[in-house]
């Protein structure tokens, strides 16, 4: 049985239970952290809240063509490497989301709707979904309550991991974050990932 905050002592433990649940594993990513000198310990973090939260391979395939569209990235274009990263990309957003212990922290409805404008989201969801239908080779249309559902997540994440910047607190308290987690992000930010491949 996993536990929240303990980690088993064999990382095959975590990888069998990955295999036997279709759970999704990067397997880049934790070859690179696996066998880093400084962020080996990483390694396991990773594999436990990917298996404390379920994140099944299905649900990465869901939520690809969101974020591609959040990102404005054509997977089309570059489908091995660009699913590759955006699926890695997704991994950090629900690891993360796992540490919002505090469900009473909410993004401001005027926060939100501001940050759609900026990226011009219904412009865009108007021209994807018009697309969809025209174009015979386009992507398939995007799930518009999933997507509105992942912008939230992401504004929390990004918000709360710079800082409570347009958090509506009320009597929340910091959410408990591990530390892995912003050295994840760090990384991911780094130009080592990158390098590495």
């Amino acid at each position: 049985m996993i536990e929240l905050d303990d980690l088993l002592d064999e990382e095959h433990h975590y990888l069998h239970y990955i295999q036997a649940n279709d759970l999704y594993f990067p397997e880049k990513f934790y070859q690179y952290l696996h066998h880093h000198a400084v962020l080996s310990p990483l390694s396991r973090w990773m594999l436990h809240y990917i298996c404390l939260g379920n994140i099944t391979n299905q649900r990465i395939k869901a939520y690809l063509p969101i974020v591609a569209f959040y990102f404005e990235y054509d997977v089309l274009s570059d489908f091995s490497a660009g699913q590759e990263l955006l699926s890695w990309i997704l991994m950090f957003v629900f690891l993360m989301q796992q540490q919002l212990n505090d469900q009473r922290l909410k993004v401001k409805r005027e926060v939100l709707l501001e940050h759609l404008e900026d990226i011009k989201f219904w412009q865009r969801y108007a021209q994807h979904k018009k697309r969809s239908a025209e174009e015979k080779h386009a992507p398939a249309p995007i799930n518009l309550k999933l997507a509105l559902s992942f912008v939230m997540t992401y504004m929390k994440i990004i918000y709360i991991h710079h800082g409570f910047k347009d958090i509506k607190l009320g009597e929340a308290c910091a959410p408990d974050y591990f530390k892995w987690i912003y050295d994840a992000m760090a990384l991911y930010e780094s130009d080592s990932l990158i390098d590495a491949f």
